[in-house]
């Protein structure tokens, strides 16, 4: 029971101080709220373990060995209380209020006020966080820089119809400290867009996945078909992919093939790779769109081969002219798909990974990135809505690997289990008629 003598003195003393002027009402209030927290803290650790301690499930399993002291860092400020030390033969040391209240072993913060500054990292410096729950700026990187992804449960897209499922894919650049450089690569999955007031628009159901290059494309690949495959019903959805036809991103469409991707070039790298290769000349840039867009793969062949010739012509326009030849057919579908609604690659990429990650001057350990990635992958999906992002952080086990983290059932435990190994075209990507009987045999009872 709590005693009303417990706060007396704490609410003499905070009416005494706010009217002496000493320090603004603000501060004086937040002493208050940060005592009272202390005070209301430490009688329902001593009620919770007391009740434990006379419990029939405590005098059969432990013995009390006296009570042992501890501090923690919460929101509201450092805590110290007295807990019992229990013992058991078999399994050692408990100290149970620890465990109750989720206190691991040998940490100063409390799970609160964790998830509080990986939340509020979002949107506030590290330093600023730092000052505000009185930890080192270190202290905030770190839990950063070791994030653990939750396990995702996806629900399923309520309207089952044929509307098209869009993805956006593109990279930006990271500096590394002590070791090259690399890139953070990001996908994008959305339905399309909806107008929320005049000259502003927002992507429908957008799901943001980030990883470094280091990671393998067949662990994002397994995640990116698990999400698809729990969220919608893609047999009767077209998939249609936005890049500017990197390397490795051509890669990792292939991975996709199950569902037919229709991929095409980013028109935002179309311009500016147009305007690059015209050099403010409107007649080359006037050709080169009315080829692509009324399919003069000829004509444009005919232009290359005496652009290239020319000894004024620098090697990066040559460059650039050479690459719309080779992603002709990416090109043409921006005027020939009839579901094709433009590119949003750069403006994800400025906002998902550029402003944490390369807008100001900062340098990143290589052995982190991965931790960093999954962190802006969680937050980019969840981060608007704190009570989601609580509930899905504190609900079950966390994992360090991006293709564990959306649980599955049925089919994609085939996937995750033969996936990258079996010859089965459904698995591995392409057509086949046998695709519909593996779905049915893989939803069977059997497995």
């Amino acid at each position: 029971m709590i005693r009303i003598s417990d706060f007396s003195s704490l609410v003499k003393t905070f009416f005494k101080n706010i009217f002496s002027f000493r320090l603004p009402f603000e501060q004086q209030f937040k002493l208050f709220v940060s005592k009272a927290f202390e005070t209301l803290f430490r009688v329902y650790v001593k009620r919770v373990d007391d009740a434990f301690f006379h419990s029939d499930e405590r005098k059969d399993k432990f013995k009390s060995k006296g009570f042992v002291k501890r501090t923690v860092t919460t929101a509201f400020g450092d805590v110290t209380f007295e807990r019992r030390k229990y013992v058991d033969k078999k399994t050692g040391i408990h100290y149970y209020i620890d465990e109750k209240i989720g206190l691991k072993r040998y940490r100063r913060l409390s799970e609160e006020l964790i998830f509080t500054i990986l939340f509020e990292y979002q949107y506030a410096t590290a330093s600023f966080l730092a000052k505000t729950y009185g930890v080192s700026r270190a202290t905030v990187y770190n839990l950063v820089n070791s994030f653990e992804m939750p396990k995702l449960d996806i629900e399923r897209f309520e309207r089952d119809d044929d509307s098209p499922v869009y993805m956006e894919i593109d990279e930006d650049h990271m500096k590394c400290r002590r070791s090259k450089n690399t890139y953070m690569r990001l996908v994008s999955i959305h339905r399309g867009i909806e107008e929320i007031c005049t000259g502003r628009n927002k992507l429908i159901d957008k799901h943001t996945i980030m990883f470094p290059a280091s990671v393998s494309l067949e662990e994002v690949s397994e995640y990116v078909l698990n999400y698809l495959e729990k969220r919608y019903n893609m047999d009767k959805k077209k998939l249609i992919v936005n890049s500017d036809g990197g390397t490795w991103i051509d890669s990792f469409v292939r991975e996709l093939g199950i569902y037919k991707p229709i991929h095409i070039y980013d028109k935002f790298h179309l311009v500016k790779a147009i305007a690059e290769i015209s050099k403010r000349d409107k007649e080359i840039s006037k050709n080169l769109y009315k080829w692509l867009k009324g399919d003069g793969f000829k004509e444009l062949e005919n232009f290359y081969e005496n652009f290239k010739e020319k000894e004024n012509v620098s090697q990066r326009r040559k460059e650039q002219m050479k690459m719309l030849l080779n992603q002709y057919e990416k090109i043409r579908r921006i005027y020939t798909e009839e579901d094709y609604i433009g590119s949003r690659t750069e403006a994800l990429v400025s906002h998902e990974c550029s402003r944490f990650l390369s807008s100001r001057p900062k340098a990143f350990s290589r052995r982190k990135i991965k931790a960093r990635a999954l962190y802006h992958t969680f937050f980019a999906n969840y981060g608007k809505n704190r009570e989601k992002a609580y509930e899905l952080y504190f609900s079950g086990k966390r994992t360090s690997s991006l293709e564990k983290v959306i649980e599955m059932e049925c089919l994609p435990e085939i996937v995750n289990e033969t996936g990258k190994s079996t010859n089965i075209p459904y698995l591995r990507g392409g057509e086949c008629p046998i695709r519909e009987v593996l779905k049915e045999i893989s939803q069977s009872k059997i497995f």
